[in-house]
């Protein structure tokens, strides 16, 4: 059996933070299991595919909040959702740069 060829440009890591996000079907709350520059995998509420959503990843001390704004590009049934950072301000990135480079890589 071949596995599905590996989509993301940036290695994933252990995050375990809340994370929120706003949209045009309202807020949705879940717990972002790992997380990269690219993206995130939010355990939680099954979204649609292609919905865009401003996330909050309220990633722990000393590192503080980072907002972006994200496509649903994965579903995990009756788990979570994979998505795809769009937009990142200067500050946040500078923010996840940080939070990566101290977490451990995901499985």
């Amino acid at each position: 059996m071949v596995g599905r060829p590996e989509q993301r440009s940036e290695p994933r890591f252990i995050c375990g933070a809340p994370a929120r996000g706003v949209g045009a079907r309202g807020a949705v709350r879940g717990t972002c299991e790992n997380i990269s520059l690219g993206g995130m995998f939010v355990v939680g509420p099954v979204l649609p595919m292609n919905v865009t959503m401003e996330w909050t990843i309220e990633l722990p001390a000393p590192f503080g909040a980072v907002k972006a704004t994200g496509e649903v590009r994965y579903v995990r049934a009756a788990s979570g959702v994979g998505v795809r950072f769009s937009r990142l301000t200067p500050q946040d990135i500078a923010v996840l740069q940080r939070f990566v480079a101290a977490a451990a890589p995901a499985p």
